[in-house]
């Protein structure tokens, strides 16, 4: 479960202490504005990982209500290292949302991408099913989407990377980031909706989604905006990363932030299935 439903005082301070960022709706079973901000707090919670989310009946932890002067409901309030640092009273969707992605960036060092509503979507990859060829044999694909770690080519400079995702997504850029910007990809070819990864002597049969020819790196960092048309509905990204900036033997990725938007709860599983069915 994305929300976590809190029933003591002692869950919410044992989950305030945990946290780095904290989101808490304040709501009653008998108000109607706090039913109709469900759904929407509920999907945050998907895209904005690692941010955690988590609802607070005030007819049930009453003291922690009035501890955080909560006088009207829905509220949501913003904790920082169990600091209260920003409350929004009513369902404010505008004001949530700007909440929620300032609070995202600074979580995660991602890229934000000033556009309204597209958030990182790495929460919604399958980990398990991540592939990467060519990849230096103690290093692991998952890595680029971990807090630590990276991925390097072995033989030459090229990788071949499969990230399928659980849920069907618009994509609307990549965060590259790369420590030894000399190895940081330069020219890439990006393929959509693939089943599995390809392997690199068939990949120039496909008609890749768009390809880059130069990408520019700030400080190890480049924000890579896609054709948004062409990734409307993805379910998995083919990344065949074909140079590095510094014609380097080997390329190198520290970290892969995919921004976008999940779509619903439309899981990819089901999507199979409706394919399959025509």
């Amino acid at each position: 479960m994305h929300v976590k439903i809190l029933g003591t005082d002692k869950e919410f301070e044992d989950l305030l202490k945990s946290s780095k960022v904290l989101i808490v709706d304040f709501f009653a079973l008998w108000c109607a504005p706090c039913r109709a901000a469900k759904p929407l707090f509920e999907k945050y919670a998907v895209s904005y990982h690692p941010i955690v989310f988590a609802s607070v009946d005030i007819e049930i932890l009453k003291s922690t209500a009035r501890k955080y002067n909560v006088t009207s409901i829905p509220t949501f309030i913003v904790f920082k290292d169990g600091n209260p640092v920003e409350t929004i009273k009513g369902v404010q969707q505008q004001q949530l949302e700007a909440a929620l992605r300032k609070h995202h960036v600074a979580d995660t060092g991602a890229t934000d991408t000033s556009v309204k509503g597209y958030v990182n979507i790495n929460e919604n990859i399958e980990n398990k099913q991540v592939e990467c060829l060519n990849l230096q044999s103690d290093l692991d694909p998952r890595d680029i989407f971990a807090t630590k770690g990276y991925i390097e080519s072995d033989v030459d400079e090229q990788l071949m990377i499969y990230i399928p995702f659980n849920q069907a997504a618009k994509v609307h850029s990549l965060v590259f980031k790369s420590e030894i910007e000399s190895k940081a990809p330069r020219t890439f070819k990006i393929f959509t909706n693939r089943t599995n990864c390809p392997a690199f002597e068939d990949v120039e049969s496909f008609m890749p989604s768009q390809e880059f020819e130069e990408i520019t790196y700030e400080n190890g960092v480049a924000t890579v905006a896609l054709r948004f048309v062409k990734f409307q509905s993805v379910t998995s990204l083919v990344i065949f990363v074909e140079s590095n900036i510094g014609d380097e033997e080997t390329t190198r990725i520290d970290k892969l932030n995919i921004i976008g938007e999940v779509l619903g709860t439309t899981k990819v599983e089901n999507i199979k299935k409706l394919e399959d069915a025509h």
